[in-house]
């Protein structure tokens, strides 16, 4: 089964990035799909089970600060890798028993009173885990120990949301203008990396292609078949689209000067607990003449199965490259000379034609 997607990189869900090489004008991945509507159409294939669950390695730290000194992480941290409902319990402090770490001075370090200081205890269970980010259910709490006893400064539990690159800081504490302390001040927070737990090791092969469709046209395409492990990341590269700049033969019947079109990225495979899988694709698409280039990048995630073809359109391009002028050949429409330089207009050089991503599982194992 084939699904066409028209929505690759949203405007709502994307960001742009160009690169500037030479005289080379920004060209990005930016712009409209044009209104495409979705189509599809039936392939003879079964969808497979996964054979791995979604997880994340969950990371608590406690950042202490010696007065003058460097900061590090306190004694009794840990990272520890959770499925779905599973809790990490982490504690640590600046109590005698915890004094190795980095608050403790070059010397041994002797405190005020023999288990004085501050103590935490984190837990952290996983709610939810998906290539975009985790949820996490937290509740830590802060002890002082003094000659007193012990007494729970702060105890806390929040739901939290975490991005793959994200933190939340749960506490801090300025030390330094209380009362004897190992550490000037302690901070304390959390990340999670979403990751797929297996019990073996499952990993696909996939079919990626770069698709060019031209009305009345052939369509021309780029193929490449990649395979790696589930929840890993998989590099694809494909390079060899090109749109000449002249009309026919170049110089001594070579090929014609053209602007090449380049695809690469990644595809993140997730499963979902129908036995399908959430993917994410990052693409990367570069269009080059000579040693000008300019290139932008997006992100679109969909329900992708075991012998279904999803169809990404990329959206239109904008923006121009600059570079030499051909020796010989009429130019083409969107092709201009001036100021002794071509300038491609790329909208115009690339009216008509639709380019997708293609995408299709080939099978797990």
């Amino acid at each position: 089964m084939t699904t066409r997607n028209p929505r690759l990189f949203n405007p709502r869900r994307m960001w742009l990035a160009a690169t500037v090489v030479g005289v080379c004008a920004g060209v990005l991945l930016g712009g409209a799909s044009g209104g495409r509507t979705a189509s599809s159409r039936q392939e003879a294939a079964a969808p497979q089970a996964a054979t791995a669950g979604p997880g994340a390695m969950v990371r608590i730290r406690a950042l202490g600060t010696r007065s003058g000194g460097p900061t590090g992480e306190l004694k009794g941290i840990r990272d520890e890798e959770l499925t779905i409902g599973r809790t990490l319990v982490v504690q640590f402090g600046t109590t005698d028993a915890f004094s190795t770490g980095p608050c403790a001075p070059r010397a041994v370090f002797q405190p005020v009173l023999p288990g004085a200081g501050l103590l935490w205890r984190v837990e952290a269970t996983l709610l939810e885990a998906s290539p975009e980010g985790t949820s996490l259910r937290v509740h830590w709490t802060r002890t002082v120990r003094n000659a007193s006893g012990s007494q729970v400064q702060k105890d806390e539990t929040t739901d939290i949301r975490l991005g793959r690159t994200d933190y939340r800081i749960l506490d801090y504490e300025d030390l330094s203008a209380g009362p004897a302390s190992p550490c000037a001040s302690v901070l304390v927070q959390i990340a999670a990396e979403p990751r797929v737990m297996v019990a073996q090791a499952a990993t696909a092969t996939v079919d990626v292609w770069t698709v060019e469709e031209t009305a009345g046209r052939a369509a021309r395409s780029v193929h490449e078949r990649i395979g790696g492990a589930i929840g890993e990341p998989l590099p694809f590269q494909m390079f060899s689209l090109d749109y000449p700049v002249t009309a026919g033969d170049g110089a001594a019947g070579a090929a014609p000067p053209a602007v090449e079109l380049g695809v690469s990225g990644t595809l993140l495979l997730m499963p979902a607990s129908d036995g399908t899988f959430q993917a994410t694709v990052t693409v990367w698409r570069k269009f080059s003449y000579g040693d000008n280039w300019a290139r932008g990048e997006g992100r679109q995630q969909f329900a992708a199965s075991v012998g279904r073809t999803v169809a990404l359109v990329l959206p239109d391009p904008g923006g121009s490259l600059v570079g030499p002028v051909p020796l010989a050949g009429p130019l083409v429409e969107g092709v201009s000379r001036r100021d002794g330089l071509l300038r491609i207009d790329l909208p115009r050089l690339l009216a008509g034609r639709q380019i997708s991503l293609y995408v299709k599982i080939v099978g797990i194992r």
